[in-house]
């Protein structure tokens, strides 16, 4: 929990890796009201940005939709190695804007929320 700005605030970093299986249900009782979730959660969805929505992003897209989250949009995908979005945002906070940059040595693109 983020306190002392303007507004208080949750944030949820993950990271979910392809090959785990994970129950996003659990992720629920920590959503409350003002809450960002972000991280790479290796799941393409082609209304987030990727070339395809795989089977991951289905399942993530039909989550965050029954939480009433919103996905924030950025300016580019996060792989550098494809063309998928694997680093999403999500949030039920009105204004919230993403950055994807272009810097770092890692094989993913570095996100400001």
């Amino acid at each position: 929990d983020i306190d002392g700005l303007s507004e208080s605030f949750r944030l949820i970093a993950i990271y979910w890796p392809a090959s785990q299986k994970r129950s996003l249900e659990d992720l629920e009782s920590f959503i409350i009201e003002n809450t960002i979730i972000t991280g790479d959660f290796n799941a393409a969805v082609q209304e987030w940005g990727s070339d395809l929505t795989d089977r991951r992003g289905k399942e993530l897209k039909k989550w965050i939709e029954a939480n009433n989250l919103c996905y924030t949009p950025t300016n580019t995908n996060s792989s550098k190695r494809s063309n998928r979005n694997i680093d999403l945002t999500f949030t039920n906070m009105a204004e919230v804007k993403e950055e994807t940059l272009s810097v770092g040595t890692s094989d993913h693109r570095p996100s400001i929320v």
